[in-house]
């Protein structure tokens, strides 16, 4: 009887040591494996049917530079971009879109005429035929503008404003129009 508890007592130390040995080297591993494995340069995102929810994405521009993408899908239509980089490096923009994909309001950094790089940080908002209505931006100066656009793509109305004065004891700077507000025929 003796004999029984001292063998089942030193095949359970050698079972224990075995496990502690096997974690100790095993376990490493795998979650080295796991991190390695969560590292790509895109995911998709599915839902529990495996439908395209949307991604995070990695890519480069024309000219050769990194571009970072999140896109979100609804019903297999984008309805969501947001990106870094596609038109330079100081560029990013925010685009919203319709159940037809098409863009109808997009917030931008460092963009200029024709999705550019510039020196406008703005906001545009667009119609169904794809044409900016609405542009609200602040240039590399600091100076806001707010452009109203016909279904032309005319110029309605504009309007720009720059500070007049400031001092350390107001809040906020006094505004002053650099240009009337007009109606353009």
């Amino acid at each position: 009887m003796q004999r029984t508890i001292i063998i089942a007592t030193v095949v359970s130390v050698i079972w224990m040591f075995g496990a502690a040995v096997g974690i100790a080297v095993g376990l490493p591993r795998v979650a080295e494996a796991q991190t390695a494995g969560m590292r790509a340069e895109g995911f998709v995102i599915v839902d529990p049917e495996g439908s395209d929810r949307g991604a995070l994405e990695y890519s480069t521009n024309p000219q050769g530079q990194p571009i970072s993408t999140l896109r979100l899908t609804q019903g297999g239509v984008l309805r969501v971009r947001m990106e870094t980089g596609r038109n330079g490096p100081e560029a990013a923009a925010l685009t919203l879109r319709d159940q037809q994909e098409q863009t109808r309001i997009r917030l931008a950094l460092a963009t200029g005429q024709g999705g550019q790089v510039g020196d406008v940080d703005g906001m545009d908002i667009f119609d169904r035929e794809q044409r900016v209505r609405v542009h609200i931006g602040v240039d590399s100066g600091g100076e806001p503008s707010i452009q109203l656009f016909d279904a032309d793509g005319g110029l309605a109305w504009s309007i720009a404003w720059a500070p007049v004065s400031c001092s350390r004891s107001e809040r906020e700077p006094r505004l002053a129009p650099l240009e009337t507000a007009r109606l353009v025929d």
